[in-house]
């Protein structure tokens, strides 16, 4: 839900008209509330400030105590500040949250807006307002980091109210169309519901149910089918890492990059995949150089004896080749690193081989290396394959995965994953073709009582454990093959009587692969329509689908032949902010009167990699048309743009007027047309 304005004149006017039972009764109620939150904290808190459980309690709290219109509103925002405070205060909000950055943002916008709700003060109401916008923009920025789509679409609900409080009036008006074409894009469908009809208010325009659901009949219903289809090939992955680990009553912060390569391979129906790759320990501020130079050989070593991977037909795990050796080479490594570091009588020596026994030792062997690799090939690729997911619509399984922060524990654990759109393969990619898709997953309840009463019952004292995992993938849904994974572990624990022993730390890695050949749209096998697109710099630019032909080359009129390549220059506006929504397909008349066909030369060209407004120029090579005995002669070719309505198909939005040509043979000259287009 959103944020629940507090300066709305209707629900002011209903506070004024209310009864005195209702006013005790919201009393008693918000009481009960706070007392039950503050007992949560009282009793996380005595475990662990840090304990994620607790800094979850003081972020209630905050938000109880800022979001009601209770009297002694002074008193209560100085109480949620102070709360507000000791999260801003606590490292462990930002390293073991995944999201706490982005929750901290949203928690000032709240507060900022109670502050000037309570003010009294119009000069101090204004430059708290001012305070909320602020950072309602940062929650935006902060929650799209994270991929939390849902709560990035509210913040930016947050920045266009706080821009009507201010009197921004434009401002509010453009910042909420901004959210709504956030639900769009990301199939928010309820979201956008309310926010058009909060549009329609602000805007003087009909907000009635009828017309409401009129503005919503074109609404993405998106969805995604997946499949393994992995094929020989080779690519290169660049990887870079970041962990903070519990050091000292603070967090020792460890920087990584890893740049590799990988080949696959077919041995009979099975699929090999051989990693190689180079470490460099990019942040690693206090190790002396020598030190971080020996520690990258020894992980360069383990690197080139990685095991190869065997895939199934069918995309399932089915085993390592090589475990032996490098289980071998991994166990060689930790018992002579310390010796190669320091010198014998060095008291740094023993204290580095216990630190790498216990942290790698348990970690190493042949089950314990199958397991993990079965593990990650399962959340890359097992979970996915032949599933058809619709977009925003989250599931849930129950599946056994890595206890994090213990070298070898596994755990039934709770698993939520999702379709979130369609994305570019690579950061340099303007194909929308790729699916983004998520992971969280936490402990099970039930399982992790057991594991602290079984702890228990052995006299190891309680165990306090709090972990997730968080994936995002970009992959190609018609094989599975992976272009971006970014990985997040953020786990807790403290285990024995007293003070016990505490584990507590976070790791971040982000890996971005270089498929060679890099993926492209099929086109069935013809000659592909390429084109380059150049965002517009005018601020005037209507956001409307619009679409029109600015040049030809060669012109209308002028000869075609099959050697011909058909230079077109369009340009264009969009309705709505969707990556991966609209494209351009040119159509060709064919025998059959009032009919076209793309004849093979569609692109999944995303013009939102563009921006919403700009020109693209289009390559179509005419072989195939004036191949194509369905096609007409001489040839005639309309542009449409498209927008795809969720489900593989797309609608036309707006298309130029046909241009025609004649017949000649290559190398008739060229020439331009005027500009000339409509909308739909």
């Amino acid at each position: 839900m959103k944020e629940t304005p507090w300066l709305v004149p209707a629900l002011l006017a209903a506070a004024l008209h209310a009864p005195a039972w209702a006013d005790a009764a919201a009393q008693a109620g918000f009481e009960s509330k706070a007392a039950a939150i503050e007992a949560d904290i009282v009793r996380y808190d005595a475990i662990d400030p840090a304990f994620p459980p607790a800094l979850n309690a003081h972020f209630r709290y905050v938000a109880l105590l800022a979001g009601d219109d209770l009297p002694d509103c002074a008193a209560r925002i100085d109480k949620a500040a102070a709360h507000l405070r000791h999260l801003t205060e606590t490292a462990a909000t930002t390293v073991l949250l995944h999201d706490g950055r982005a929750r901290l943002a949203s928690l000032r916008q709240r507060l900022a807006q109670a502050r000037a709700d309570c003010s009294g003060d119009p000069a101090q109401e204004g430059e708290y307002l001012l305070e909320a916008l602020q950072a309602a923009s940062e929650a935006v920025a902060a929650f799209r980091d994270v991929h939390d789509y849902p709560d990035m679409a509210i913040a930016q609900f947050n920045v266009a109210f706080d821009d009507r409080a201010l009197g921004h009036m434009a401002d509010s008006v453009a910042a909420l169309r901004t959210a709504i074409d956030m639900d769009w894009r990301y199939g928010l469908r309820d979201d956008a519901k309310e926010n058009l009809r909060t549009l329609a208010e602000w805007t003087g325009t009909d907000n009635s149910d009828k017309a409401i659901a009129a503005a919503m009949e074109n609404f993405p219903k998106r969805e995604v089918e997946l499949a393994f289809g992995w094929k020989p090939h080779a690519g290169a992955v660049d990887t870079s890492s970041e962990s903070d680990a519990s050091q000292g009553g603070g967090f020792r912060h460890v920087a990584m990059e890893a740049h590799g390569t990988y080949v696959l391979s077919r041995r009979g129906d099975d699929i090999l995949e051989k990693d190689r790759g180079v470490v460099s320990l990019a942040g690693f501020p206090d190790a002396p150089a020598e030190l971080r130079q020996k520690l990258e050989d020894a992980l360069n070593r383990l690197m080139d004896a990685l095991p190869t991977v065997v895939i199934s037909k069918d995309g399932s795990f089915a085993g390592m080749e090589g475990v032996d050796d490098y289980d071998a080479q991994a166990r060689g490594l930790v018992e002579s690193l310390p010796g190669e570091v320091y010198p014998e009588g060095d008291p740094k020596r023993d204290e580095l081989g216990k630190v790498l026994r216990e942290r790698f030792g348990r970690r190493l062997g042949k089950e314990a290396v199958l397991e993990r690799a079965r593990m990650n090939h399962h959340l890359l690729v097992g979970l996915w394959t032949g599933t058809t997911l619709a977009q925003a619509d989250w599931r849930e399984l129950d599946d056994t995965l890595e206890m994090i922060g213990t070298p070898d524990g596994r755990i039934k654990s709770t698993l939520d994953f999702a379709f979130t759109g369609l994305v570019p393969c690579t950061p340099d990619s303007a194909d929308a073709h790729c699916a983004e898709l998520l992971v969280d997953a936490a402990p099970d309840d039930d399982a992790l009582k057991a594991v602290a009463d079984r702890l228990s019952a052995d006299g190891k004292g309680s165990l306090h454990y709090w972990s997730r995992l968080h994936y995002r993938l970009v992959v190609d849904p018609d094989t599975l093959a992976t272009y971006q994974v970014e990985m997040g572990k953020e786990h807790f624990m403290k285990l024995g009587v007293g003070r016990g022993s505490l584990s507590m730390g976070s790791e971040r890695t982000t890996g971005h692969i270089r498929v060679d050949p890099p993926v492209t749209p099929r086109v069935d096998g013809s000659p592909r329509l390429t084109g380059t697109c150049t965002p517009s710099d005018r601020a005037d630019v209507a956001h409307v689908d619009a679409l029109a032909l600015d040049s030809l080359v060669p012109a209308e009129g002028h000869p075609a032949s099959a050697a011909t390549t058909l230079v077109a220059r369009l340009t264009y506006s969009l309705a709505h902010d969707e990556a991966g929504a609209y494209s351009i397909s040119p159509q060709f008349a064919t025998h059959a009167k009032g009919t076209t066909s793309d004849a093979g030369l569609s692109t999944a060209r995303a013009l939102l990699t563009c921006g919403r407004a700009g020109t693209i120029e289009l390559s179509l090579p005419l072989a195939v048309p004036m191949a194509d005995k369905d096609v007409a002669q001489p040839l005639q070719v309309e542009f449409l743009l498209l927008r795809s309505d969720g489900n593989k198909t797309s609608r036309p939005v707006a298309q130029t007027a046909p241009s025609r040509f004649g017949s000649r043979k290559p190398g008739a000259a060229g020439g331009r047309v005027a500009p000339r287009g409509r909308a739909l």
